[in-house]
Parts: C-alpha cells; structure tokens; sequence
C-alpha cells in the first residue's frame, strides 16, 4: 500500500484495518474448506484500489516505479522462493513479473495463513504461489541482495539508510518451544524461524552499517509474535503495546538518528 498505491501511512493503517476486519471476522463452517473466505479478501483489496485510483486488475509491476517494492512468493510445488517485484528485476520469474496483479500479490501474502487457501493462482501456466513467510522469516539479506543488483557497485557508498521493521517478538513459549523437543532441536527451531536472529547475522555481516548510523531494526519485544493475524479483537493491545514501545527513550533516540539518516 504504502510503496505500491502510493497511500500515506495514516491511509494505509486505515486501510488495513479495514482489511483485516472484513477478511477475519466472518469464518465458514463447512468442512474441508478454508476457514476464512479469500474472495472476500480479494474483494476488498480491489475496493482499496478504486479508493486510490487504480483499475482492479492493474499489475504489481510498474513501468517507471518511484519506488522500488518487493514481496516474495514461494512455488507451492517445488517450495522454492522468488521475490515478486514492481520493477524490471533478473530474480522474479518472467511469468510473475508479467502477470500478477497486486490483488494477487495481496491474496499471495495471505495464502500461508493458516486458514486461508493454501495458495493463489498466478499466470497463464497455472502456477501456484503462497505467502514465503515460513522460510523468509525476515528478509532484510533478501532485500539487500535486490538493491545491489538494482544499484552495482553504488549500494554501500549511496545508501542513506536501512530500516527494519519487526512484527513484534514472541515468547519462547510463543514459538512452540517444548521440553520433549530436546535442546538441539529447540535451538534449531529458535534460529530457523526467528527474525531476531536473522537481523542479527545480518548486523554481524554488515556492522560497518550499524557503525555508521545506516541500519536501524524496530520490533517490539514485549511477546507481541504470540498474537496471531487473525486475533482482532486484540488489535486495541496492539496499538497500546506499540505506542508504549515508541514512547521508550532508547527506542525515541534510535527513531531520531533513523530519521536524520533518511533525510539526509
């Protein structure tokens, strides 16, 4: 919304509760389908698309793109990710890049969540795509390996800064993490599947850029990652959780040299 359809951010916080409103309120009771209904969802998205100007079908990929917005999808079948861009890129597959929607792209987005179709269909091949959130849990590495092909050899030395934004730890109890599964594999899973530690890696290969006061990662760690998608009626606690989390000094102190750095 925000990079896409050009919305401001109040626009698209507005926007998106809506979104999750509509898409999570209402659930089927029918056996062997979906437990949310990925039409409606599908439907909303386009209202947010006649909202902001733009054709229902109207393609993920823009010919001159003012900025620059990547989403990555994985290949239902062989489980492979690609990214999904807005701009000419050699990793989005041709057939992505053609074809899909932002429409579908948003229903793409969804398609991993647990009771949601488990994916979208994308292209005159019939391809079927999900959500990579399962084996991308946070893609700042994919995200810089983009840039350095958008922009060889000038990334490090023209970057203003790199933004981070966290959907919120979880609990160790919030990962799933269990006694029975014995310490080798809890740690596994603790490094797999947490973004934390993925910006981590990224932060030891990249210090020079924390050095600097170029990279900047924001995630609320108070066991927001416990609350799931689909829990609206707890998105008040969110809010309140994330204004207290803005309103630490160290975290208003990072958000100032974050902005100076982007304004700079």
């Amino acid at each position: 919304m925000l990079g896409r359809l050009k919305m401001d951010v109040e626009q698209c916080i507005n926007a998106y509760e809506h979104l999750m409103e509509c898409s999570f309120k209402q659930r089927s009771l029918q056996l062997h389908h979906a437990k949310f209904d990925t039409q409606r969802c599908a439907s909303e998205l386009r209202s947010i698309l006649a909202q902001s100007g733009y054709e229902e079908n109207a393609l993920f990929r823009e010919s001159e793109p003012s900025c620059r917005v990547v989403i990555y999808l994985t290949d239902w079948r062989t489980q492979k990710a690609f990214p999904l861009t807005s701009y000419e890129s050699k990793r989005c597959p041709s057939e992505l890049s053609m074809t899909a929607t932002i429409v579908q792209a948003g229903q793409a987005c969804l398609a991993s969540l647990a009771g949601y179709d488990e994916f979208v269909i994308i292209g005159p091949d019939g391809k079927k795509y999900c959500d990579s959130s399962r084996n991308i849990v946070n893609p700042v590495r994919q995200v810089w390996g983009e840039a350095n092909s958008v922009w060889p050899k000038l990334l490090e030395s023209q970057l203003g800064c790199i933004v981070s934004i966290g959907a919120g730890t979880a609990s160790i109890k919030g990962k799933g993490m269990h006694e029975e599964m014995g310490l080798r594999r809890m740690l596994w899973q603790l490094n797999v599947h947490d973004p934390e530690n993925e910006a981590n890696m990224f932060l030891q290969a990249h210090t020079e850029l924390d050095d600097a006061g170029r990279l900047y990662r924001f995630s609320i760690y108070d066991g927001l990652g416990d609350i799931k998608v689909d829990e609206i009626k707890l998105m008040g606690l969110v809010v309140e959780v994330t204004i207290d989390f803005l309103n630490a000094e160290l975290v208003r102190k990072q958000m100032r040299r974050c902005v100076s750095a982007c304004v700079c």
